[in-house]
């Protein structure tokens, strides 16, 4: 499919994007095969990050480091505390790696 326009649906608890071509929309696949990327990010102890299914996996594991859920503090002045790399970011930060992600899908589909 030839790049047009591109949709991205900024999501709570998931996100997608999807290509028009100007007569067919087609859905922008993640890394992992899927098309939605979870709106979820991690960030280790050396600061690492990790976004969507792969920081998924850890919500459980590292809940404290491992951060959903932020989009709904969007607009406030509450941070995202990640004790483990001693880092604060804001959900629009967190917002812009989940982007950043998506963006990255974008490219390997695409070009």
């Amino acid at each position: 499919m030839s790049t047009g326009f591109l949709g991205i649906d900024l999501g709570t608890t998931n996100s997608a994007a999807a290509l028009f071509d100007g007569q067919t929309t087609q859905l922008v696949r993640t890394a992992s095969g899927g098309v939605l990327t979870p709106s979820v990010v991690r960030i280790d102890a050396k600061g690492g990050v990790m976004v969507g299914d792969k920081a998924r996996r850890f919500l459980e594991a590292d809940p404290i480091n491992t951060k959903a859920e932020f989009k709904r503090l969007m607009g406030t002045a509450s941070a995202c505390e990640f004790p483990a790399a001693g880092l604060h970011k804001l959900p629009q930060e967190l917002a812009a790696e989940v982007l950043r992600s998506i963006r990255n899908d974008v490219r390997e589909q695409v070009g």
